[in-house]
């Protein structure tokens, strides 16, 4: 009998510490899980959160426990979630793209260095001088996707934002089409240093640069004027977003050798 029992209690052993394999009899060894099918999906617990921190709804979650939030609850952005061990954290695609749902918003921080932001390496770009599409021209400058990889900018309804390299400590805001048709865009920006409003119903061509979205064209970034444009943006089918835009150097004693602009960006997709 004692015999036996060890030998159960060896095999529960070997069992609990072995690979496990879902339709698979050959779990890969580099898996605690092994899940094999070539016509279905994995289906996760759906939740129904009701905020960032919820920790009634799933009563001390894990660090790294991982749901799908159906959007039932008052956390109504749908999508996966997991528990970074303070808040919940909505996983999203690596670059600065994909779907808004209503209501959410992402954060972007780009570092690059002051060279951006004179004159030297300047190459010309297409832009849109007014609102119809007829209004086309070029501007030469420097552009933010010249310098950090494209698909971690904004994007948003085939806009991205780009920023052009100013003079020294200025920066211009722009959009970008990245669609392979017109889109017609309204935007009104209000700035702590020059407003904007005399842009709606504008026509951006495919891969064309917007009008200027701050009001005289200079974000400033230097030492003594750090400026932050808030920009609200219209979409035809009622699409409704809000981005800010701030940056500054971190040289007090601006150079565009010595130092480096700190750009911060947030958007979100209210409608």
């Amino acid at each position: 009998m004692k015999k036996t029992l060890s030998a159960m209690i060896i095999a529960i052993g070997v069992t609990a510490s072995a690979q496990v394999g879902v339709n698979t009899s050959n779990p890969d060894q580099s898996a605690m899980l092994d899940v094999s099918s070539i016509n279905k999906g994995f289906l996760p617990p759906r939740i129904a959160l009701n905020s960032t921190t919820d920790v009634i709804t799933i009563p001390s979650p894990a660090t790294g426990l991982f749901v799908y939030n159906t959007g039932a609850g008052t956390l109504t952005t749908k999508g996966y979630y997991y528990w970074d061990g303070a808040k919940w954290t909505r996983l999203s695609i690596a670059d600065g793209g994909g779907d808004f749902q209503i209501g959410e918003e992402r954060g972007y921080r780009f570092v690059v260095p002051g060279t951006f932001q004179n004159n030297s390496g300047n190459t010309s770009k297409n832009q849109m001088t007014g609102r119809l599409a007829t209004n086309i021209g070029t501007i030469t400058r420097k552009a933010l996707s010249e310098f950090v990889n494209p698909a971690d900018l904004p994007l948003f309804e085939g806009i991205r934002l780009d920023i052009l390299g100013g003079d020294n400590s200025v920066l211009r805001p722009r959009f970008y089409n990245t669609n392979t048709s017109n889109v017609i865009i309204s935007y009104a920006t209000l700035s702590t240093s020059n407003p904007l409003q005399n842009s709606p119903n504008m026509t951006i061509l495919p891969n064309y640069y917007s009008t200027p979205i701050d009001g005289d064209d200079w974000l400033n970034t230097n030492n003594t004027n750090m400026e932050q444009d808030l920009v609200e943006i219209l979409f035809s089918d009622g699409k409704y977003y809000r981005m800010s835009i701030v940056a500054y150097s971190t040289d007090a004693a601006y150079t565009t050798v010595a130092s480096n602009t700190i750009i911060g960006i947030s958007l979100k997709r209210v409608q």
